[in-house]
């Protein structure tokens, strides 16, 4: 597997695997690392859920300026960080900007890189928090019971009964498996449902929804 995708437990979501023409990538993992002891009651609401950009894949973040002479900190949503710069050109989140990963090393820190054009520290921190998109064009196609999670986040989650429950903010892995993160538009804590065919039985993305089963509802 390669940029973010999962695989459902007899199905989970997966990151995008490489393409052929490109060197060997990884799968991208979901943007934000979650801490090893969060719990469903610790996960605050998630604030603005991305719209959902089928078009597109999220394969990292730029985090950061990192000495003098313009490099970048990369948080990288591939399974190898390294393989970030497999994919060629990255777009920025309105697809106006272009950027090129002129080099890429790794550090204990995580991921360096020098971006074409970015010379000095100012024109550098001018770029944090830029998130870094690929056309999902350049991906092989996804297995059966795999999904990216760009195709997750944002999608109408509904009990079996049909009954809304909120929307998938998240695909969040602490360790254990994947788990669907699910907002509600009355706010409170998270829930946090593992992502198995017993508990997402069912997922649509043209409907633009997916069933969930609670945990306490699964026999």
């Amino acid at each position: 597997m390669s940029p973010a995708s999962v695989r459902r437990k007899k199905g989970k979501s997966v990151a995008p695997r490489s393409a052929p023409s490109l060197p060997a990538t990884g799968r991208v993992v979901q943007p934000s690392a979650a801490p090893s002891e969060v719990t469903t009651e610790t996960v605050a609401q998630s604030p603005d859920l991305p719209t959902p950009d089928h078009d597109r894949v999220l394969l990292g973040e730029i985090g950061g300026a990192q000495g003098l002479q313009g490099e970048l900190r990369i948080r990288s949503y591939t399974e190898e960080p390294g393989d970030i710069v497999n994919y060629g050109p990255l777009e920025d989140e309105t697809g106006a900007r272009h950027i090129a990963l002129a080099s890429l090393r790794a550090t204990p820190k995580g991921i360096i890189a020098r971006i074409d054009g970015v010379t000095t520290r100012e024109a550098a921190e001018a770029l944090t928090g830029t998130k870094l998109y690929v056309p999902r064009s350049r991906l092989p196609a996804r297995k059966e019971e795999e999904w990216y999670h760009s195709d997750l986040i944002g999608l109408a989650a509904v009990a079996p009964d049909g009954t809304p429950l909120g929307t998938v903010a998240a695909i969040l892995n602490f360790g254990a498996g994947d788990l669907i993160e699910v907002t509600s538009p009355a706010g409170g804590a998270s829930l946090l449902v593992p992502f198995t065919s017993d508990t997402v039985p069912e997922v649509d993305i043209e409907a633009g929804r997916l069933v969930l089963v609670p945990p306490e509802m699964v026999e």
